[in-house]
């Protein structure tokens, strides 16, 4: 629950800058969230997640890197499900980093990409950057079985979370794939995994994302690997998954976002972008180029966008230039506001999604978005 009144104005006037409002604001409520990591489980909106978490390493400067484990198991009986979640507290060694295992709160097919899950984990990893135990930019997300399955819907809808994403031996379902545009996703599975399609739908995935990538060679950062001589249970040869995020880093301010809501779950915030919540509608898109203080957002969706702006984006120094769908509406300077950006630490919990300017856009122009 946010505490806006329990802030001390005088504290907040003083941060020099937007990390050290970030830990004010966050100091107000880490005794609560220590609290749930010390409990090993997660309450929201009446649904019960338990976990548990081992730190692997020293701490760097920066913080650990998160790795999110989704166990497999799915529409099976309850034992089946603690079994894979026991399985996965050890799959992997990580060198260093905090490696977080949580268990499905349902035992049902699609345990790992029901609605209420991205909250969830979107949650834990708010927690953990409040105590300023993780690194912002080196959030991961891997899943195995029911939790590549997972992987493949959470992958997208939350693309702005992830330094990267790892579908081992998954179900797609439909998923989209065209969020991924700034991050890196690795697809694996076993050759003779042919239950469901599951080695066919792996590949097919992998073209969708390199079908986009040759039409945007900048961007759908993948590795596609089916392994020869596997089944379900690839061995650990999808390990090479660890390796890989070594050097995947977020980009919390990707110059050009192509966000579609995808068909299961409705967002309302994709890196510094927003829709407002009564516009949101499934398969609705909307794409966004920022560059030298020239903003361009192209939809034939929506009839209003919400753009967050901060100095990494923008040099405030000089005109911002703002066009819809290639129509000029908004010629001039902006300036950063500290209640907003108060508002924003509370959005998003994230140190680098911290924005002191934000505005709506339409053909009628630029106005005041509506909380």
């Amino acid at each position: 629950m946010l505490k806006s009144n329990s802030y001390d104005m005088q504290k907040i006037k003083s941060c020099k800058n937007k990390r050290e409002l970030f830990s004010y604001i966050s100091s107000v409520y880490r005794d609560e969230r220590q609290k749930i990591l010390e409990v090993n489980e997660l309450t929201l909106g009446g649904i019960t997640m338990k976990f548990t978490w081992k730190i692997c390493g020293s701490k760097p400067e920066e913080g650990f890197p998160l790795y999110i484990g989704l166990h497999g198991g799915g529409g099976c009986d309850k034992d089946v499900n603690d079994e894979q979640w026991e399985n996965h507290k050890n799959l992997y060694d990580i060198e260093c980093g905090i490696w977080f295992t949580p268990r499905a709160p349902e035992d049902c097919w699609n345990m790992w990409h029901k609605s209420y899950i991205d909250d969830m984990l979107d949650y834990i990893i708010q927690t953990f950057l409040m105590l300023e135990w993780v690194d912002p930019n080196l959030v991961y997300l891997t899943g195995y079985s029911a939790g590549g399955d997972g992987v493949y819907k959470l992958g997208p809808r939350m693309a702005d979370r992830w330094a990267g994403c790892a579908m081992c031996a998954g179900h797609p379902n439909g998923a989209e794939v065209i969020n991924l545009r700034n991050t890196f996703m690795a697809l694996q599975v076993g050759a003779q995994d042919s239950p469901y399609d599951r080695n066919k739908l792996c590949l097919q995935y992998g073209d969708k994302i390199d079908a986009l990538k040759q039409n945007d060679p900048n961007g759908y950062d993948y590795f596609c690997k089916v392994h020869e001589g596997c089944g379900h249970w690839m061995n650990k040869k999808e390990s090479v998954f660890l390796d890989m995020f070594n050097s995947k880093i977020r980009n919390p301010y990707p110059k050009y976002i192509i966000w579609k809501q995808c068909n299961d779950v409705l967002k309302s915030n994709f890196y510094w972008l927003e829709i407002p919540k009564d516009k949101q509608n499934y398969g609705s898109q909307v794409e966004a180029n920022i560059e030298n203080n020239f903003i361009n957002i192209t939809t034939k969706d929506y009839d209003e966008v919400i753009v967050n702006l901060n100095e990494k984006l923008i040099d405030y120094n000089r005109d911002i230039q703002v066009k819809f769908n290639n129509s000029q509406i908004f010629q001039q300077r902006v300036f950063e506001d500290i209640n907003l950006m108060v508002k924003s630490v509370e959005r998003r919990f994230d140190p680098y999604l911290v924005f002191g300017t934000r505005f709506s856009i339409s053909m009628k122009g630029i106005g005041n978005p509506r909380d």
